[in-house]
C-alpha cells in the first residue's frame, strides 16, 4: 500500500509502460493517469529543502530504511529515518515535534558546505545530497560521523544549542594511484 504521507505531496502528470520493439529497442506506450501498473511520473507539491534540522527521527539498520519509509506512519519532512551509530547525546534524547527547523547556510560550494544550526533539543541535520564516504564532516571543528538519512541522503547528529557543521568533499587518492600504477605496468 502506498504511504499517504508521501502520496498527498505528489501529483501524477504522466503514466506509461515500456515494451521491447522488433528492432531491439524499447517503445513507450501512453497509459491513462488513473490506470494501474506501468511507470508514473509525478510532480512534488512541496519539494524538500536542501538542509533541514529534525528533532523527530527513527533509527533503523540501513537495509530496513526503505521499508521504514513505506510504513503508513512515515511523513516526509516530519520524520527522518536515520541509519548509523547514534552519538550518546542522541540515544538519550526523546524525538521531539514533527517539523523541520530552518538551517542557516554559511557557504555552499562544490567541495564544501557550511551551515549553522540552532535547536533546543538534539537533532538530525538532513542534507538532501547523496551520501558518499568521500564527504568528511566536522561539528564545531571536531570530526563527526556522516550518517544516512531517508536511505539516500546525508545526515549529521547535532546536540542542542548553536552549532556549525562543515562538510568537505575529500576524495581518496587511492583510485588515482591505482590508475597511474596500471598505466605504468601496461606501458
Amino acid at each position: 500500500a502506498a504511504n499517504p504521507g508521501i502520496r498527498e505531496r505528489l501529483t501524477p502528470i504522466h503514466r506509461f509502460d515500456l515494451r521491447p520493439n522488433r528492432n531491439g529497442g524499447i517503445d513507450a506506450d501512453e497509459l491513462p493517469l488513473d490506470a494501474s501498473g506501468g511507470h508514473l511520473v509525478v510532480d512534488s507539491s512541496l519539494p524538500a529543502p536542501r538542509y533541514a534540522l529534525f528533532d523527530n527521527w527513527r533509527v533503523v539498520p540501513p537495509e530496513e530504511a526503505l521499508d521504514a519509509m513505506r510504513q503508513p506512519g512515515y511523513r516526509p519532512m516530519q520524520l527522518v529515518v536515520v541509519s548509523g551509530d547514534m552519538p550518546g547525546f542522541m540515544v538519550a534524547a526523546e524525538p521531539g515535534t514533527p517539523s523541520p527547523q530552518p538551517v542557516e547556510v554559511l557557504s555552499h560550494t562544490a567541495r564544501r558546505r557550511q551551515v549553522k544550526t540552532v535547536s533546543e533539543f538534539p537533532a538530525v541535520l538532513r542534507i538532501a545530497e547523496r551520501v558518499h564516504p568521500d564527504w568528511k564532516v566536522t561539528l564545531d571543528g571536531e570530526p563527526a560521523e556522516l550518517m544516512r538519512a531517508d536511505h539516500l541522503f546525508q545526515a549529521v547528529c547535532v546536540p542542542a544549542g548553536i552549532h556549525e557543521v562543515s562538510l568537505t568533499y575529500a576524495p581518496s587518492a587511492l583510485p588515482w594511484i591505482l590508475q597511474v600504477l596500471g598505466y605504468a605496468a601496461a606501458g
